[in-house]
């Protein structure tokens, strides 16, 4: 942080940091360059900025804390993320916080000024779920019901088992996890629900009328595989359907491993 990053108080010494800005000669890309470069592309079109990160950022007043970690002397021990001294923290969900952010809040306000006349913009704190989901139904129409239910893409089709069902390994994993195995692996959904559900469209609320009515009798989680559609950007996609369309557990993600042609490959 401290190559692209400058604060009235120094970076390598703990203790609080205010009136942090870029520095001049920081070897990231401007903000600027990428304005422009989606100004190049899109013309007046309308533009859509929605932002979800830590609020507030570093520049219109957010603070910065260094601390040093436990075991770690010098430079190689100092820290802004953890969660004792983070931006913002989920009240619901006390492992859910954010670290500080000064770019992303500046790229969202150099959007804005590029693109005065066309679109929406915001920003919704990372750190509070509602507000999130407020903000995509809002200017998205698309609420968080469709977002957790959205496909997951395969680089090429599953191999096919025995019985017919996608070789795939698929589960939920603690979201902290980035190697993590399923306590419970979910079986294939049967074909009806999955004729219905690789195609749905999922609207703001979630899965169509359809495909719940195809799918509510299904036992358990289950998932389908199969052809994406045609405007995905994989050749192939994966569907989970959760039991009586629940949502999945807080803190989660779907980790699924399948086996190709080519050999073992995934997603997640």
């Amino acid at each position: 942080m401290a190559r692209s990053l400058i604060c009235k108080e120094p970076l390598n010494l703990v203790g609080d940091k205010t009136d942090c800005r870029e520095r001049s000669d920081s070897y990231l890309e401007s903000v600027d360059h990428y304005v422009q470069f989606l100004s190049t592309l899109r013309g007046q079109r309308s533009m859509e900025s929605i932002g979800v990160w830590s609020v507030p950022g570093l520049h219109p007043g957010g603070l910065l804390k260094v601390v040093q970690e436990l075991g770690l002397s010098g430079s190689p021990g100092l820290t802004v993320a953890r969660a004792d001294i983070a931006v913002c923290q989920d009240a619901a969900d006390p492992t859910s916080y954010a670290g500080p952010q000064l770019r992303l809040s500046k790229f969202s306000a150099a959007l804005q000024k590029e693109f005065r006349t066309s679109g929406a913009f915001a920003e919704a704190n990372i750190c509070q779920p509602m507000q999130v989901s407020e903000v995509w139904e809002q200017y998205l129409g698309f609420r968080i019901g469709g977002l957790l239910r959205a496909p997951i893409g395969l680089r090429e089709l599953p191999a096919v088992q025995a019985d017919g069902s996608p070789a795939c390994l698929v589960g939920d994993v603690p979201y902290q996890e980035d190697t993590g195995t399923p306590q419970r692996y979910f079986p294939a959904c049967s074909a009806a629900c999955c004729d219905k559900l690789l195609v749905d469209r999922i609207g703001q609320d979630g899965f169509s009328v359809a495909t719940v009515s195809a799918c509510q009798a299904e036992p358990s989680d289950c998932f389908c595989a199969g052809p994406a559609q045609p405007d995905s950007w994989s050749p192939a996609s994966l569907q989970v359907w959760r039991y009586q369309n629940r949502d999945p557990p807080p803190a989660t993600r779907i980790s699924v491993r399948c086996l190709h042609k080519g050999g073992v490959g995934g997603c997640g």
